[in-house]
């Protein structure tokens, strides 16, 4: 199963993207957390940020989060978006 992780590097981008600030602040409190399967992942971004953000910025975090796993693809497509490019995947 895939792993999701916001890293520092990660938060770093966000906040050059087109994501409201206050929202990557709030991203903050789960730095370095791993989470198992995308919809802990979208969860936690849910409890966050809160579902308007999570639903618009989704797709713009999830570029910018570290994925290890073997299940990434297939995990992408059922969150609704089969077109997401992830600079960071490590498959073990």
């Amino acid at each position: 199963m895939a792993s999701f992780k916001l890293t520092e590097r990660s938060l770093k981008a966000l906040k050059l993207e087109d994501i409201p600030i206050d929202a990557v602040k709030k991203l903050e409190s789960i730095e370095n957390k791993t989470f198992i399967g995308i919809n802990d992942f979208l969860n936690s971004l849910r409890m966050n940020i809160g579902e308007e953000h999570t639903d618009k910025y989704k797709f713009l975090i999830m570029k910018h989060t570290e994925v290890t796993g073997m299940e990434v693809v297939h995990q992408i497509e059922k969150a609704g978006n089969s077109k997401v490019t992830i600079e960071s995947i490590t498959f073990e």
